[in-house]
């Protein structure tokens, strides 16, 4: 009985969760649709021809091939060209030099963080094994080393012992 209420309360909270991804699903598109709008001035297109007629090119005083003529947009976009790819050029190098500078700021602080990190591990590590060596000193200060009892009471006892082999062999 109590799995099987177990069990409706399971498929409650999946279908719930279900309803509340469809939702989500069905929501998030609607919220991520975006336009980003480039603040950039585009330049009206301009307009040329071109002369091939002989006589008038001759008139104009020139004498070799066809000649282009440009309206004043057209000539605007020439001569502009050079100095809108330079700025382009110059912006696009400014960019990712600003990204290369923060990504390797944010490397050098990760590794400043590192050896902080390190050098307060090294210092706990240090204090412990100190700790620890004044201990073990202590501990070894309060057995003293003397053990002229155990050699006296050793000595007496091979003598004893020998004595009484020697004395048993003898007889």
């Amino acid at each position: 009985m109590k799995l099987k209420k177990g069990s409706r309360k399971n498929s409650a909270l999946s279908s719930w969760a279900k309803a509340l991804l469809i939702y989500l699903a069905a929501a998030t598109p609607s919220l991520s649709v975006a336009s980003p709008s480039l603040d950039i001035s585009v330049l009206s297109p301009g307009s040329f021809s071109v002369v091939e007629d002989e006589d008038l090119l001759s008139q104009l005083g020139l004498v070799s091939g066809p000649a282009w003529c440009y309206d004043v947009n057209a000539n605007a976009v020439i001569i502009t060209a050079p100095a809108r790819e330079r700025a382009q050029c110059e912006l696009r190098l400014m960019y990712e030099t600003e990204k290369q500078k923060v990504k390797f700021e944010f490397e050098i602080d990760k590794l400043k963080i590192r050896v902080d990190t390190l050098s307060r591990q090294h210092e706990e590590i240090m204090r412990i094994k100190n700790q620890e060596i004044d201990r073990l000193t202590q501990a070894a200060l309060k057995r003293p080393n003397d053990y002229t009892y155990w050699w006296a009471t050793g000595g007496f006892l091979t003598g004893s012992l020998l004595t009484l082999a020697v004395v048993f062999t003898v007889k």
